[in-house]
């Protein structure tokens, strides 16, 4: 679900809906639609989204059939974070064998942090 600021709905975003071919034409994808639109009524969506390609004819029929419309053209840019995330998981991986290597899984600002302790006596 998806809500936008300055608007008290909620929607209901469909981001994907596919249908192995040789199960397309006996209503699952109609099915897998309704089973979505009740989860989202469900949750409080008061309107649903669906995205497809806009040379997609037989998707947008589909949607079309159910009472989807005001179909308006738009453009995603997507941005790929696996390198991101590889790089982060490295940087993690040699911090833990940092640690390791020192005996401690305190980093050095929290020993830092700790008062030193006081002799008895």
């Amino acid at each position: 679900t998806i809500t936008k600021s300055h608007s008290a709905w909620k929607y209901g975003y469909l981001i994907w809906l596919g249908v192995a071919p040789e199960f397309q034409r006996m209503g699952v994808a109609e099915k897998l639609l309704h089973r979505f639109r009740d989860l989202m009524i469900k949750d409080g969506a008061r309107m649903l989204l669906a995205d497809t390609q806009a040379d997609n004819r037989p998707a947008i029929r589909f949607f079309e059939k159910n009472g989807f419309g005001n179909s308006e053209e738009h453009i995603y840019l997507s941005l790929n974070l696996d390198p991101e995330r590889q790089r982060l998981k490295k940087k993690r991986k040699s911090s833990a064998v940092r640690e390791k290597s020192t005996g401690s899984n305190a980093s050095h600002a929290e020993k830092a942090a700790k008062p030193a302790e006081k002799p008895h006596g």
